[in-house]
């Protein structure tokens, strides 16, 4: 639960997750997540779930589109941005977007949207 903010914990089989073996798995809290990317843009992510047995975090598409943000894919990579903001660009590698943290994505002629005060 590193990281989760504003979480809450969940009861034994409150929310269970099909993963991509087929199995079910128990998420143990919900909450906010703060992702601190590389150009110094936090992403807010919410109602992210803890999960023990998962090795990789994973950021839903279908969540960031429910949060007005534009999502390109293309030629085995995937940006995702908001309000003409890029906030990050993925690399399609074994079936999975990975995103990069590594380098900065800059916006010319954007203020970039920061979040003070992350308690």
């Amino acid at each position: 639960m590193q990281g989760l903010k504003r979480s809450k914990m969940l009861a034994k089989g409150e929310v269970d997750l099909c993963v991509g073996n087929g199995a079910n798995v128990a998420a143990l809290a919900v909450g906010t997540y703060y992702l601190f990317l590389p150009s110094d843009i936090v992403l807010e992510l919410k109602n992210c779930y803890d999960i023990l047995s998962l090795i990789r975090n994973i950021i839903s598409i279908p969540c960031l589109d429910t949060d007005d943000f534009v999502i390109m894919q293309k030629n085995k990579c995937c940006s995702f941005s908001c309000d003409g903001i890029v906030y990050g660009i993925a690399i399609l590698n074994n079936g999975l977007y990975i995103l990069n943290m590594k380098n900065s994505v800059f916006n010319i002629n954007t203020e970039r949207s920061k979040i003070d005060n992350l308690k």
